[in-house]
């Protein structure tokens, strides 16, 4: 700026001499200072600031009798009515500057007009009488007499040759440094921040590499094609994103840039591999970018490079890298992060890798690499910070966290070829989801801080551990092949799902007390006792083969599911049987023996008897009472079958025989009775072979399909 005033001052002296010798109507310009563009936030709001200092026009001189519109003003300055005259009498004239009142606060501003945008000031014009003889070379100011027009070294004028994009020659004219059409040396080392962020009719920013000074530049959402910074050497910030016409960018020569946002392009490669200081860099959703490069970034901190086309991506060279984001890149097929040892998290799902290997990233605390079906292979071991691990979805065939002590978050379903988990030194953990996999045991007794654990759908999983898991809150173990399940020491419990386990034949829940919602229903459990779990609010336990329910007195069970039960198979030793020694825990009371079919009751003693083969035991069980006093019934069918024996003779002319033992009342004699009780088979064999007779026995013990006594006879030969 001092150049600037040093030319206007010798252009004021020469003003006298030339005013008198001009035909035509005199126009002045001189140095104005406008306010600097407002401050646009990243997101791309104006923020309203300060209103900078107003400097008036100086140095303005015409010809007594001139008109005020033939006295130019500075941009954007105008005479509030130039129709009047210049006399001598009078120093100064009314002129308005329009001002950004949407950017900057006027509201204190002497002589601002709030409906008009402008402020209005009083300009002083010195009237002349004597003509100038000796025009000076220097900047333009609309004298027609001037000779052709020179600049200082160093001086950049805003023209086609410096400039050949035409809205970015308009858009720096606007600018305060550049209104009379040139930017000095000065007005360049003073601009730090150039913004055309949102200004799509600038399709190309040649031109740029003037300002040498320049820290920040966001040419984001214009229409530009390409872009080198490499002349900028004092660049710190670029953004050039959401640019879909930039295919080219260049920035190897910017070797102060620090944070380098282009994301949303359509560039094929990026190398910013000289960008020794470059800490943040955003490439992500460039579909057409396909070549990255940034092993010389030694300051690296963060790297965006998702929904990309890059088919491979090596960091290991990027020592301060922590946050790492390349999901999303089905084209990427080989990820090295073993160097970055600083690294915290890591994105890499949805995407083509084959094998990963994190055993080196010892301050690892985030890793997603989940939905990746090429994936086989995930080492975990030496990455002892990690907290959260998403590896659902892929193809890994074995996982090992037993050595990641502040693991807290394990997602790791829907791997149908896990076969082996092991979990048991993931003391912090708290979650941990293997549905949908090939485990077939797990044991969680470890998990000490463990409060979620699904682990259903494993149809490959028949043992279950979690008796030591004394935080676990949520446990869903439906349709597995677990034959028991043990809950009663898990007193936080308050969700258990263990429903269609078709195997599971065992179930205890009496310690779990906090147990609020119990789905056990398509089991082959034959007993259920919740009468201590008095927190319990929903029961469904429909469709076993139920032979009692015991839930004693619960206020809070406002729901219970008991339908459909299917029958029970029981086999019987003789003609009784105490109901105690074949469903342990029974009431014997509870049994309505008004209800008993197809035997006879006695309710003190809890016995059966009278009652015949192939016929079904029928009776109401009482379970005990429900919220608002229901009393809760469920209908039972126990499913006879009679234990048998066989009866083989010494002598070679044996005969073997099915012994039934008679019941009361319940078989009648055939004709084929003894008088010991038993029932000979005339269909049995006859043989003198011993060896003949094991055989036959055997599948005699087959074909019948429960435990035969054998036992021995000798008959005398009649």
């Amino acid at each position: 700026m001092k150049d600037k005033k040093r030319k206007t001052a010798v252009m004021a002296m020469a003003a006298v001499l030339s005013v008198m010798i001009i035909a035509s109507p005199l126009a002045v310009t001189a140095q104005e200072t406008a306010p600097a563009a407002p401050a646009i936030t990243r997101d791309g709001n104006v923020q309203k600031e300060t209103a900078p200092a107003i400097r008036l026009p100086e140095n303005l001189r015409a010809k007594a009798g001139t008109a005020l519109k033939d006295v130019a003003l500075p941009e954007p300055w105008t005479w509030a009515d130039d129709s009047t005259v210049i006399t001598a009498e009078t120093a100064e004239y009314p002129a308005r500057l329009c001002v950004d009142d949407t950017a900057y606060d006027y509201s204190k501003v002497e002589g601002y007009n709030v409906g008009g945008s402008y402020v209005e000031r009083m300009v002083a014009v010195t009237a002349e009488a004597e003509k100038a003889t000796n025009p000076v070379k220097g900047k333009p100011r609309g004298l027609p007499a001037d000779p052709p027009t020179t600049y200082d070294a160093g001086d950049i004028a805003i023209n086609a040759d410096n400039f050949p994009d035409a809205e970015f020659q308009k858009w720096l004219k606007q600018q305060s440094y550049g209104t009379d059409g040139t930017i000095t040396q000065a007005e360049i080392a003073a601009i730090t921040r150039i913004d055309v962020r949102g200004k799509d009719k600038i399709k190309n920013l040649t031109g740029i590499e003037h300002f040498t000074a320049l820290e920040t530049l966001d040419c984001s959402y214009t229409g530009i094609g390409s872009l080198d910074v490499s002349h900028n050497k004092n660049l710190t910030d670029l953004y050039c994103y959401n640019n879909v016409s930039l295919t080219s960018l260049t920035v190897e020569g910017a070797t102060a840039l620090k944070i380098l946002n282009c994301y949303g392009t359509r560039i094929g490669s990026l190398d910013v591999s000289s960008n020794k200081n470059l800490t943040d860099l955003q490439c992500h959703g460039n579909a057409s970018l396909t070549s990255l490069t940034v092993e010389g970034a030694a300051a690296l901190n963060r790297l965006w490079c998702y929904n990309t086309g890059i088919g491979s991506l090596d960091v290991s060279s990027n020592k301060n890298l922590t946050d790492l984001q390349c999901a999303h890149n089905a084209s990427l097929t080989s990820l090295t992060v073993e160097g970055a040892t600083a690294l915290k998290i890591l994105y890499c799902f949805t995407s083509g890798i084959r094998s990963l290997d994190v055993s080196s990233n010892k301050n690892l605390t985030d890793l997603q690499c989940n939905a990746n079906a090429s994936l086989t292979s995930l080492t975990v071991e030496g990455a002892t910070a990690l907290k959260t691990l998403y590896c659902y979805t892929t193809g890994i065939r074995s996982l090992d966290v037993s050595r990641n002590p502040n693991l807290t978050d394990l997602d790791c379903f829907n791997n149908a070829n896990l076969t082996n988990l092991k979990v048991e030194g993931a003391k912090e953990l708290e979650t941990l989801d293997c549905s949908y996999t090939g485990i077939g045991s797990l044991d969680v007794s470890s998990n000490k801080n463990l409060t979620d654990l699904r682990c259903y759908n494993n149809v490959s999983l028949t043992n279950l551990t979690v008796e030591g898991a004394t935080a676990l809150k949520i446990l869903y173990c439906y349709t597995t092949g677990i034959r028991s399940l043990d809950v009663s020491s898990n007193k936080n419990l308050t969700d258990l799902n263990c429903s269609a386990n078709a195997s599971l034949t065992s179930l205890k829940v009496e310690g779990a007390e906090a147990l609020k919602i119990l789905y056990c229903y398509t089991t082959g459990i034959r007993s259920l006792d919740v009468s201590s779990n008095t927190e319990l609010t929903y029961l469904n336990c429909s469709n076993n083969p139920l032979a009692y329910l015991n839930i004693g007195t619960n206020n809070k069970l406002t729901n219970v599911s008991s339908t459909g039960l299917k029958p029970v198979e029981v086999t019987v030793p003789s003609d009784r049987f105490q109901m105690a020694d074949k469903f342990a825990g029974i009431d014997a009371g509870a049994v309505d023996d008004k209800t008993v079919r197809g035997a006879d009751y006695d309710k003190t003693t809890g016995t059966m008897s009278n009652y015949r083969a192939g016929t079904p035991i029928k009776y109401t069980y009482h379970c005990g009472t429900s919220s608002g006093g229901k009393k809760e019934t469920i209908e039972v069918t126990l499913n006879i079958k009679l234990e048998s024996t066989i009866s083989i003779t010494e002598n070679l002319n044996n005969t073997y025989t099915v012994e039934e033992k008679a019941l009361s009342g319940g078989v009648k004699d055939s004709g084929n009775n003894k008088s010991d009780g038993t029932k000979t088979d005339k269909k049995a064999a006859q043989t003198g072979d011993h060896t003949s007779i094991g055989l036959l026995a055997a599948m005699i013990l087959l074909s019948a399909g429960c435990m035969f006594l054998l036992t021995r006879k000798e008959e005398h030969k009649k």
